[in-house]
């Protein structure tokens, strides 16, 4: 498994360099590649160099006016997991709650991906010490999940296909 993580890693960074010599990297679809590469460098421990990948990411979407999209909204979410590894407890709750924002905008909460942002502002409220909010934020993430799982199970696994990336 950690073998099949590294190749993951090379074949971003190597996408990565591919659109940075194509000058494509500040796209929308580099913001993508960015974001997942962050991701990784995330659970890599490096989180400096996550959140300049997210900043670049950020950048590129917001010059492409893609502010109002899911792959915006999973950048933001992307940033505020970043702060929240590293203690930053009310910008990890800002990064958040802008990502949930953008999703309500969309209407897309009551999404997989809708939930995955609430549970982690949910944490995030939690580890603030506001236990309130977060009872009722993971308790919304869980009535997300139950629906999600019900149409699953209805309509079958595909039910809920994911495509963060947006054409640009």
């Amino acid at each position: 498994a950690t073998d099949d993580l590294a190749g993951a890693r090379e074949s971003l960074e190597s996408a990565c360099e591919v659109l940075e010599a194509l000058r494509r990297l500040d796209t929308p679809a580099g913001a993508a590649l960015l974001t997942k590469r962050g991701n990784f460098k995330i659970h890599a421990d490096e989180t400096e160099a996550a959140l300049a990948d997210f900043a670049r990411a950020q950048e590129a979407l917001l010059a492409a006016e893609q502010v109002d999209t899911r792959l915006f909204a999973d950048v933001l979410a992307s940033r505020a997991v970043a702060h929240a590894r590293d203690g930053l407890l009310e910008e990890a709750v800002a990064g958040f709650e802008a990502s949930l924002a953008v999703l309500e905008r969309l209407d897309q909460v009551r999404t997989p991906q809708g939930s995955r942002v609430l549970q982690n502002l949910g944490i995030a409220y939690g580890d603030r010490g506001d236990s309130e909010k977060a009872d009722a934020t993971l308790g919304l993430a869980k009535e997300i999940l139950l629906e999600i799982e019900e149409l699953q199970e209805t309509y079958g696994q595909g039910a809920f296909q994911e495509h963060v990336v947006e054409e640009d």
